[in-house]
């Protein structure tokens, strides 16, 4: 704990933490899962999409892979997505725009969390293997509750 404490976090760390803690702290349901939503789903997407490429002996990235993906992991997400539907049609449309901005506010995050690691780790081209959170997750808010 000591070790870690002495290494600053990233901006978008920084930024995503503060994100969180102000929608648990001033934010309604909506809000907490639009913000939910964002991570968990794009971490299936990711997930599910390495999964057959991991390296099994990367047990660190070989478990959060395993975590995010599957049937469970799926399930899991849809129901957050459902909530979120739910809570959608019970907010006026002030709160329908909170949760929109909180939504993609928290897509940004993730694709400058995965910028970061990609820029840090000095690789030299990120899309062949990564999704565009971004264009995948708007594309899919915008279909509507029954997008996969």
């Amino acid at each position: 704990k000591e070790e870690r404490d002495q290494i600053p976090d990233d901006p978008c760390t920084t930024r995503f933490m503060a994100l969180m803690k102000e929608v648990s702290v001033g934010g309604n349901l909506a809000e907490m899962l639009s913000v939910m939503v964002v991570c968990e789903w794009s971490y299936q997407t990711w997930g599910e999409r390495v999964l057959g490429d991991i390296v099994r002996d990367d047990f660190m990235c070989y478990e959060w892979v395993d975590l995010h993906s599957g049937e469970q992991f799926g399930a899991f997400v849809a129901h957050l997505r459902g909530l979120l539907e739910k809570e959608g049609g019970l907010i006026d449309e002030e709160g329908k725009e909170r949760c929109k901005r909180r939504f993609t506010e928290t897509i940004q995050l993730e694709e400058d969390f995965f910028e970061n690691i990609y820029v840090s780790s000095n690789l030299k081209s990120r899309r062949p293997w990564r999704p565009n959170i971004t264009r995948i997750l708007s594309r899919r808010w915008r279909r509507g509750k029954n997008h996969t």
